[in-house]
């Protein structure tokens, strides 16, 4: 598969004989050498222009990037994986698969949002007007695969690491019991497509209960354990749901404890340095990376800017707890 030619041409700097990035990419190769092959390390997504020295050599917009950044991205000794979140809001066209695709290495995987759709129990959107409706589709295997399934397959299935299931939270009216909620999930799993790997990350902690992982266990699904604002912390997620009992292991680092997804936007931009370190929450996911890869599990670990100001940052802060 081509990239559409707009995307063609590549960027100078990956060519230039004098690298801008050739000390930050020797100090990363060094660590990364240092870590176990089955973990993958990235961020949540990867067009954010204040990276620049960081993760891109050149000053570019956040919409280049969006377009054509992922070339560059994964050049990054320490990035093995990247979120793909525009996915959760609108089913990706599949001439921007396409596109993607071409612009990464062979065994490159990424970890893929499934579209909240599928996901939500109220129709996207139809809850900001104070008109909640029921989604139909909610859990649909038969919608994922018309609006995804059947794309991933045809124009993406060899960079397809994990399509995540983020359920998001929804008012009580329209919350369903853990029984429900499993039994629907359940029934998701079994007729989705099975050459997909499946992570379901929750956003109710009453969901957390014997009979999830039960479900997750007997569909070969994996729990997503993320550091969120209003979710349990990471230890108690893992005692919950061990990671050792999981197929594969997936770790997204977002919101501390109380923050709001727009004021960490508002407050951390551009991005371009860690403002907010939390040495205990680094602490915690190097431990459940640890308990993930000593049972051999596959493991992924995403970070977004807005947990502590800058993703790649928080990656390498990260690395280099596991790489001791």
């Amino acid at each position: 598969m081509t990239a559409p030619p707009d995307d063609a041409a590549p960027q100078l700097s990956l060519f230039a004989g004098d690298d801008p990035l050739r000390a930050v990419y020797a100090d990363a190769r060094a660590l990364a050498a240092r870590l176990p092959g089955a973990l993958r390390l990235g961020t949540s997504s990867w067009s954010f222009p204040g990276w620049k020295g960081l993760v891109y050599a050149d000053a570019r917009t956040e919409n280049d990037l969006a377009r054509s950044g992922l070339r560059e991205y994964a050049r990054h000794p320490l990035f093995r994986t990247v979120g793909i979140d525009r996915s959760y809001y609108a089913p990706v066209p599949e001439s921007d698969l396409a596109r993607l695709a071409a612009q990464l290495p062979e065994g490159f995987p990424c970890c893929i949002k499934a579209p909240a759709a599928i996901t939500s129990t109220v129709v996207p959107g139809s809850d900001l007007a104070g008109r909640a409706a029921p989604n139909p589709h909610y859990l649909s295997a038969e919608r994922f695969e018309a609006l995804m399934g059947a794309r991933l397959r045809e124009h993406f299935l060899s960079h397809t690491g994990v399509v995540m299931l983020e359920m998001p939270r929804a008012s009580s009216a329209h919350t369903l019991r853990s029984e429900a909620f499993c039994e629907r999930l359940g029934e998701f799993l079994s007729h989705a497509p099975r050459e997909i790997t499946f992570a379901v990350e929750l956003r109710e902690a009453s969901h957390f209960t014997p009979r999830y992982l039960k479900t997750l266990r007997a569909h070969g699904a994996s729990h997503v354990y993320n550091w969120w604002s209003a979710m349990p912390s990471l230890p108690a997620q893992s005692r919950a749901v061990p990671p050792e009992e999981m197929p594969h292991v997936v770790v997204r680092v977002m919101l501390p404890q109380g923050g709001r997804y727009e004021d960490r936007k508002r407050d951390l931009a551009p991005f371009d340095r860690a403002r907010e370190p939390f040495p205990t929450m680094r602490a915690e996911v190097a431990a459940l990376a640890r308990r993930a890869l000593d049972a051999q599990r596959p493991t992924w670990v995403l970070a977004s800017n807005k947990a502590e100001g800058c993703a790649p940052e928080t990656v390498r802060a990260i690395a280099a707890l596991l790489a001791r």
